[in-house]
């Protein structure tokens, strides 16, 4: 077996692990001059603000529950979404998370609704960043204790770098 091959029996398990359809697309960074980032807080509807407001309320009250709106067409719903995301990063008592729930198109079908035209959101506080606070003590704390000293430091040899 050469250098960086495989054991048969692992290229076995390796490929079932991985048993999929389809394939790998790249997905571009999105352009933040357009979509949400280039929406106004005036250009966003005032109907529509208010109704992100009540959804934040009702959910701050109601934990775990998400919303379910209809629209005439699809273009109605995804302009909606647009709005409400950027109503919810320009919010200016602070910006809350706007999400549209993956709820399943059977879901939907059971309901006598489409999917085109109908969507699950929630409104609710943004969530806590605990991750990158507790990696900055631990590296701030590493830091600390990398403190180089010169008994620390290996001798050199003089004539040689």
């Amino acid at each position: 077996m050469r250098m960086g091959q495989m054991p048969a029996a692992r290229r076995e398990v390796k490929a079932m692990a991985f048993n999929r359809t389809g394939s790998i697309v790249f997905v571009p960074a999105v352009n933040m001059t357009k979509g949400k980032a280039a929406l106004s807080l005036e250009a966003i509807d005032p109907e529509l603000k208010a109704e992100i407001e009540e959804m934040y309320t009702t959910g701050k009250t109601n934990p775990g529950g998400r919303f379910r709106l209809t629209f005439a067409t699809k273009a109605d719903k995804l302009q909606y979404l647009t709005q409400a995301t950027a109503y919810a990063a320009l919010r200016p008592e602070g910006a809350i998370w706007v999400r549209r729930s993956p709820t399943a198109a059977k879901v939907y079908a059971e309901a006598g609704l489409s999917e085109d035209t109908t969507m699950d959101m929630r409104v609710k506080d943004l969530p806590e960043d605990k991750g990158t606070e507790a990696i900055n003590e631990a590296v701030d704390a590493v830091k600390a204790a990398a403190v180089v000293t010169p008994e620390a430091t290996p001798a050199t040899r003089r004539g040689r770098k």
